[in-house]
């Protein structure tokens, strides 16, 4: 009978392993058990390769300008300073939008809130 807690443990143990660790396991696993190098091994710590994959960079998309667009277009516009033409082409213009590429999370939840407090329907992707 299979210990759950027992691999789940040992799973959370691995998972914590820095790459040097993992490494260093890898080595100790051939010289002790006979593993061999075509044999699948991990020599890359999990949590790292998960940290390379977490998103750094999102968009701001209007999904809904809601009832009182002015007040988005004159948020957006104190957001971007483009001025209100612009500001009011891009909140009008066929939904969704996509108000910004390429920010931080701080900046897209920001961005979010504000526009939110003005009756928009925002998303962050």
């Amino acid at each position: 009978m299979v210990d759950e807690k027992k691999i789940e443990k040992l799973g959370r143990e691995l998972m914590d392993l820095s790459t040097e660790e993992s490494l260093a396991l890898k080595n100790h696993l051939a010289d002790k058990y006979g593993l061999k190098e075509s044999q699948p091994i991990i020599t890359t710590a999990p949590t790292e390769i998960i940290k390379k994959e977490e998103k750094t960079t999102f968009d701001v998309i209007l999904i809904n300008s809601g009832g009182t667009s002015l007040q988005v277009v004159k948020e957006w516009n104190h957001i971007t300073n483009l001025g209100l033409k612009p500001s009011k082409e891009m909140i009008d213009s066929p939904k969704p939008v996509t108000l910004k590429k390429g920010i931080s999370k701080e900046e897209a939840e920001s961005i979010k809130e504000r526009l939110e407090a003005q009756g928009a329907e925002i998303e962050i992707k």
